[in-house]
């Protein structure tokens, strides 16, 4: 990963922090799935509980739902900032496990 996508990472995350209740969208897949159970931007935001810039990918700890998720982006090759239907945000493309997969951080 290079310096560029790591600065642009923590810039999300920076981002994110200064929102109310450090409010954000992170969705899977390449679509981003924006349509899905939260139609409507923000009526159930995942909530940033912590999140660290790794060498190679990113650590997110979550509130989704209601629910506290810890996942690990590794291997990350892509970060674009690019416009979803939640906002502007960033696409990444890594590695979720063995699994590749493009994650839309809003």
């Amino acid at each position: 990963m290079t310096q560029d996508q790591r600065a642009l990472l923590q810039a999300w995350i920076d981002r994110v922090r200064s929102r109310p209740s450090a409010t954000c969208g992170v969705f899977v897949d390449e679509a981003g799935q924006p349509f899905g159970t939260r139609a409507r931007p923000w009526d159930e935001p995942d909530l940033l509980i912590s999140a660290t810039v790794l060498a190679d990918g990113i650590r997110l700890e979550l509130d989704s739902h209601g629910v506290r998720v810890a996942w690990v982006i590794s291997g990350v090759h892509t970060v674009q900032e690019a416009e979803h239907p939640w906002g502007m945000g960033l696409r990444v493309a890594g590695f979720s496990g063995r699994a590749e997969e493009i994650v839309w951080l809003v």
